[in-house]
């Protein structure tokens, strides 16, 4: 992208089967509208330089790694959207994409990195039900951060790394609620930060699981509540 790509409506699909990369180096948002569907035989962004986007909510796939920064608030959940293609006469058709969930890079080594920059993140596991909102299915890492907001994953709206490492970073809190699991396998570690609010887990269910306790650190400068 050199440009931007906006829509007034509620929602938006870019797809491919190779890579969606940015071609300039601003931080200028690069797509913007209410729902957003991106589905990527390559990658999405990359950690030089991620895809900015305006959006309400995501859905994303990629085998590569994935790299979005959201300017004001984000919600991971269903996405199905109907989008009209014009043909070369003039006259159009619609088309409507399956229904799609979750935040999965599923190539090997494939990274997920999301930035929020003001507002919230909030994870849900969506209709498909797979206990899963962000995943990756190789060795990458998952980094989640949010600069001002609250970082809430919900009942069912897991995180899981099949080899890497997973951190959560919040400017505020991390929320935790119901039983939502986040999970790696193999060395990776699980480091929850809350920077100027609070940790807070809505019932002692809830775990942190990588196989190797000793590699699993939550941190905050406030307090640690869980709440029944």
């Amino acid at each position: 992208w050199g440009g931007v790509v906006q829509t007034a409506g509620d929602g938006g699909r870019i797809g491919g089967s190779g890579s969606m990369t940015e071609l300039d180096t601003e931080a200028s948002v690069d797509i913007a509208g209410r729902y957003l569907r991106m589905v990527s035989g390559g990658g999405i962004g990359s950690g030089a330089n991620a895809v900015e986007v305006a959006v309400d909510r995501l859905a994303a796939q990629a085998v590569g790694g994935i790299y979005l920064t959201e300017s004001d608030g984000l919600e991971i959940d269903d996405v199905s959207v109907t989008v009209v293609r014009v043909a070369a006469d003039g006259g159009s058709a619609p088309i409507t994409d399956a229904l799609l969930s979750d935040v999965v890079a599923s190539g090997p080594g494939s990274a997920v990195v999301i930035t929020v920059l003001d507002g919230d993140l909030d994870l849900n596991d969506g209709s498909i039900g797979t206990g899963v909102s962000v995943g990756n299915g190789g060795t990458g890492n998952i980094l989640l951060q949010v600069s001002q907001g609250d970082l809430v994953i919900s009942d069912g709206a897991g995180l899981r790394s099949m080899g890497g490492s997973i951190t959560l970073r919040s400017g505020s809190g991390v929320v935790f609620v119901g039983t939502p699991e986040v999970s790696t396998v193999g060395g990776g570690s699980v480091y929850v930060l809350a920077q100027s609010g609070s940790v807070r887990m809505s019932g002692f269910e809830n775990y942190i699981d990588n196989f190797q306790p000793s590699q699993s650190v939550i941190h905050n400068f406030s307090t640690v509540k869980l709440i029944k």
